[in-house]
């Protein structure tokens, strides 16, 4: 039996190469406006056209490894990984999430680590748009995120609510955040 881990490295280039639809989720709806580059340590390269969708994850994945997520290629004897079920299509909103603001205030859990405070949103079907929250860890590969905070008539509208947002609801916000990632992470091994 052989085993091979060696780590490949992963970047992101503007330009679709052309692509017509998504070669990571296959979405067909979106031309892909970026590449994902992987360079295998041994020379080779492969590029895939990515969605906005798909670009967004990446960024989430490495961000919330603190910038170290490493990419391995692994040839293992034994029974293929279980695969999660594919999201039904059709259920995005009618545009991708984009950043509104970042808050100067950050926020500090009960362990001393500092948040910084960021405001995202999305227009919706009906042309209202909602935003949320999300609490990026400084100096750890921490990313909580709320549900939806606010719906609001336009983007302007969002960023104008983000300004107004007081202590009192960013500690409240970030309460519900992780109360959240506590109900969707995996049970421990001592469960």
């Amino acid at each position: 039996m052989s085993v091979i881990d060696e780590q490949a490295r992963l970047s992101l280039v503007a330009g679709g190469g052309g692509a017509t639809s998504c070669e990571l989720c296959t979405a067909q709806t979106v031309i892909p406006s970026t590449s994902v580059v992987i360079h295998h340590p041994r020379g080779g390269v492969v590029q895939l056209a990515a969605c906005d969708w798909c670009v967004q994850a990446v960024r989430r994945i490495s961000a919330a490894t603190g910038g170290q997520a490493l990419f391995v290629l692994s040839t293992t004897a034994g029974p293929p990984p279980s695969v999660l079920p594919a999201a039904p299509r059709g259920v995005r909103p009618a545009s991708l999430p984009v950043f509104i603001l970042e808050l100067t205030q950050h926020i500090q859990d009960s362990a001393g680590i500092n948040y910084v405070v960021r405001v995202f949103g999305r227009e919706r079907v009906d042309s209202t748009w909602e935003a949320w929250l999300e609490f990026v860890s400084v100096g750890a590969a921490i990313v909580l995120t709320t549900r939806v905070e606010t719906t609001q008539s336009n983007r302007e509208a969002v960023a104008y609510w983000a300004t107004g947002l007081e202590p009192a609801y960013l500690q409240g916000a970030f309460a519900r955040a992780q109360r959240e990632a506590s109900t969707t992470s995996p049970p421990s091994p001592d469960n």
